[in-house]
Order: C-alpha cells, then sequence, then structure tokens
C-alpha cells in the first residue's frame, strides 16, 4: 500500500491541536507533564494560538523535576484559573486557562499579568522605550563632544604661535 505525503499533514495538525482533556485543570497538568518530558510541540498544543505562532519558547524542566501539584480549577465563563505548586520551595503560580474554539489554551501571557501586575507587551514596550531614551542621551553626548572638541580645536588654533611670526 502506497501512502501520500499529504496525508500526514492533517494528523499532525489534529496531534499538534489537541491537549489534555476538556477542563482547565487537565490542560495545566498535560501543559507541564509535556515541559517536564521535554516534549516541546506537546507543550505549545496547551497554549492559546496567539502564543503558539512566531514566539521563541523555551521550557525549564529543571524546576519541574523537584515536584509540582496541580490544584483544583476555577472557573468563570470563558476563563479560569488553577493554581500550581512547583519545587522544593513551594512558589505558587496561578495558570490562566481561557477556552478558545471550544477547548481550555493556556495563556502564558495573561498568566505573567495575573503573577506580576504586567505583561510581556508592557516589558517589550519599556525595553524599546529604555533604547530610545539611551539612543537620545547618546546622540545628545555625542553632540556634546563634538562642540566641546570644535572649541578646544579653535582655541588651541588660536594659541598655537603661526610660523614666521616669530612667536608672538
Amino acid at each position: 500500500m502506497r501512502f501520500s505525503n499529504r496525508c500526514f499533514v492533517p494528523l499532525a495538525l489534529v496531534a499538534f491541536a489537541a491537549c489534555g482533556d476538556d477542563s482547565p485543570q487537565g490542560t495545566v497538568e498535560t501543559f507541564l507533564e509535556a515541559c517536564e518530558d521535554g516534549h516541546r510541540d506537546d507543550a505549545l498544543a496547551c497554549l492559546v494560538q496567539a502564543e503558539r505562532a512566531g514566539k521563541n519558547l523555551s521550557f525549564d524542566r529543571d524546576g519541574l523535576k523537584e515536584g509540582y501539584s496541580v490544584g483544583s480549577e476555577t472557573i468563570t465563563g470563558n476563563r479560569a484559573s488553577v493554581p500550581v505548586t512547583i519545587g522544593a520551595d513551594s512558589q505558587e503560580v496561578a495558570f490562566v486557562v481561557l477556552r478558545e474554539d471550544g477547548e481550555w489554551r493556556i495563556s502564558l501571557e495573561e498568566t505573567m499579568r495575573a503573577l506580576l501586575g504586567f505583561g510581556l507587551d508592557e516589558i517589550e514596550g519599556s525595553f524599546q522605550e529604555m533604547a530610545e531614551g539611551m539612543a537620545e542621551g547618546m546622540e545628545e553626548a555625542m553632540r556634546g563632544m563634538a562642540e566641546g572638541m570644535a572649541e578646544g580645536m579653535a582655541e588651541a588654533m588660536q594659541e598655537k604661535p603661526r610660523k614666521g611670526d616669530g612667536g608672538k
């Protein structure tokens, strides 16, 4: 029997789209197991679509090796919170899980926003502002240095004795 390569693409997409069972808690458990086992594609399948595409994500397996426990979910409409206790120091993180296309998916952006009070987009914006401020500061400093050097050279040229005037 001969198989076409086109048969495998839809199967790969179906496998990539599946994550856990139909609960926020199950999605978080599947995500953490995939991260712990180093199955990046399985972990990505548990994220909201916007966070899967175009992002260079890496998953820290070391913290998970120390152990974790997934708590009970709290669901409010299409949004859920799933508490997870991670590592020997019992750090608690409340994963934000959103209903997307009928399935529960983790939003790392919303999880970070809930944990820190700000999200990745604000961090990126802050770095952009900082870089622009540094560029303006450097430009101003360079302009000041150039003006200072020009003034210093002009003064030095006026003070320098010219050839043939006897040093007067």
